[in-house]
């Protein structure tokens, strides 16, 4: 699926035309081929449908005027959404919702259905990730200046260069560790890395981005961290 920019000539466009599907959602534009779906039920695929099946009774069984609020949530959100072209997007209610439910699945707490805060929620600084071959120490992302904050996630992905060079990464980035209030002044990082990645590389660059997410799913703006395996 690729997302769709109109030119001042076309205004929209839906249908299906040649084997290439045009349809619009909440978030914009897109176009698709079209295909004959498939259903391989992976693990993986049985997961993710039974959350949205289960995030989708409860959503259906909250009623109109708390699923307004989420709508009215979305107008305001206090974060900024992108598209994959990096355009700014509004999330609908029932996107926000299965969002903030997702990210709360992440760090081992379970369904809400209340609103979350328009407040902003404000990135940790002094970020230092370390990420080691071998040895005692292994690899650990560490904060300076104060504990975690309280009531607070974090959450890290990680994407690998396996050259050096690099200035920075676009894509390819997985989800390497999620806790719920994390304590003292870092976290070792090690056994995530090696479930994720088979381990560490001398040599490969590591690049993170990492944020704090509030127990109600709201995150802050990203924080990027970055080293090279030792």
């Amino acid at each position: 699926m690729a997302i769709v920019v109109n030119g001042t000539m076309v205004a929209g466009i839906s249908g299906t035309v040649g084997g290439v599907t045009y349809s619009r959602g909440h978030c914009g534009a897109y176009v698709k081929e079209w295909t004959q779906g498939v259903n391989p039920q992976t693990a993986r695929q049985m997961y993710v449908r039974g959350l949205m099946t289960q995030y989708g009774a409860v959503w259906a069984g909250m009623g109109s005027t708390l699923q307004a609020a989420w709508d009215a949530f979305g107008v305001v959100a206090p974060e900024v959404i992108y598209n994959r072209l990096h355009q700014v997007i509004q999330l609908s209610g029932w996107s926000w919702f299965v969002k903030v439910n997702q990210r709360r699945a992440s760090v081992g707490l379970s369904p809400v259905t209340a609103v979350p805060s328009t407040s902003a929620v404000v990135p940790v600084t002094g970020l230092v990730l370390t990420m080691r071959t071998s040895g005692p120490a292994g690899s650990t992302l560490g904060w300076a200046g104060a504990p975690w904050p309280s009531g607070y996630g974090a959450i890290l992905f990680l994407g690998v260069h396996t050259t050096g060079g690099a200035q920075r990464k676009k894509g390819g980035y997985r989800l390497v560790w999620a806790a719920e209030a994390p304590v003292g002044s870092s976290a070792d990082i090690t056994a995530e890395v090696t479930a994720v990645f088979g381990g560490v590389v001398h040599g490969w660059q590591y690049f993170g981005e990492c944020w704090v997410q509030r127990d109600d799913g709201v995150r802050s703006p990203m924080t990027p961290v970055y080293t090279v395996g030792v």
